[in-house]
């Protein structure tokens, strides 16, 4: 009988969730320069915020979403940095643009999450229970379109489909994280004693660089050899509010098999998109890598006092949100 993740055979990653895009305009009070303004907004939503002529220096904290996984192999997380933007002299004020990411789902969700470049959407096969978690979406702070800062996604989990009755063996690709630990996208394993194979993990995003597509997986035993490479991330400026979208993953399906399918994780987005992983299989066993993250930026205006850090949001299952707190 067939066998998949979340019933402990099967673990995945990713696609792009469509929220729709809010804007909302947030002026601060009279009194915010002197008696001290802040704010913090979660999930994915786009603001504009009037900072005060009278304010030169703006404390911040951004944390990019965290990418879809399972209960026992999580999603990458979001990263986390702290610290201070000198904003430029202006006698009736500057507005902050907010981009908010949201998570990547997990379980047997594929969904990407929004954000300043979006986080990709996982593969889905045959067996759509079977499928790669999605990547999280970048955050981030602006000044019209120039990116003063950018905390990046974390990418979403790889996934294995297998059938067979004993001696099944399932090791799951992670999603790469934004910072705090390994940033390409992990490599998903998969045997029933007879057949197995192997999906690489996608390339993280480095800079303005997108992710290296994840290569063709390999496979061994009975059945024709199915391979099949992920997708390369997007680059700085190509992406989602002019951020870079993480790639989606791709399916990977038996070809004598409806129930044997599944697919790799999406990368995670942010100023550049990860890399989506690749993929492999024969009859009776599939696998999808994870997604690796996507990257993050600093601009010359900016002073951080804390951080990379990994934000912990990676997804059991379902990837948390990132979020943006300023403070004056």
């Amino acid at each position: 009988m067939p066998h998949d993740l979340p019933s402990r055979r099967t673990i995945a990653k990713g696609a792009a969730w469509a929220a729709p895009v809010v804007a909302v305009a947030s002026a601060a009070p009279a009194s915010a320069a002197s008696n001290g303004f802040s704010q913090t907004w979660t999930g994915y939503q786009t603001v504009t915020h009037l900072v005060p002529a009278s304010v030169r220096t703006v404390t911040f904290t951004v944390t990019g979403g965290g990418g879809g996984g399972v209960s026992s192999v999580p999603g990458g997380q979001g990263a986390t940095y702290s610290g201070t933007i000198t904003m430029p002299a202006s006698s009736s004020g500057t507005a902050l643009t907010l981009v908010v990411g949201a998570g990547g789902l997990g379980a047997n969700r594929n969904a990407g999450g929004q954000g300043f470049g979006n986080g990709g959407a996982g593969g889905v096969g045959q067996s759509t229970t079977a499928r790669g978690r999605g990547g999280g979406g970048g955050s981030a702070i602006l000044i019209g379109t120039s990116p003063l800062v950018v905390a990046g996604g974390g990418g979403g989990t790889g996934s294995a489909s297998v059938t067979g009755t004993s001696t099944i063996q399932i090791t799951g690709g992670p999603g790469g994280n934004a910072a705090g630990g390994t940033a390409a996208g992990g490599t998903t394993t998969a045997s029933n004693g007879a057949t197995s194979a192997t999906g690489p993990g996608g390339g993280a995003a480095t800079g303005a660089t997108g992710g290296a597509a994840g290569a063709g997986g390999t496979s061994a035993g009975t059945g024709t050899a199915i391979t099949r490479a992920g997708v390369a991330g997007g680059s700085a400026g190509t992406g989602n509010q002019g951020g870079g979208n993480g790639a989606n993953g791709v399916p990977i399906n038996s070809a004598v098999s409806t129930t044997v399918g599944t697919g790799s994780g999406g990368g995670g987005g942010g100023y550049a998109g990860g890399g989506s992983g690749g993929a492999a299989g024969r009859s009776t066993v599939t696998v999808g890598g994870g997604g690796a993250a996507g990257s993050s930026y600093v601009g010359p205006t900016v002073q951080i006092t804390a951080g990379p850090v990994g934000a912990g949001n990676g997804g059991k299952p379902d990837g948390g949100p990132g979020s943006i707190t300023i403070t004056y």
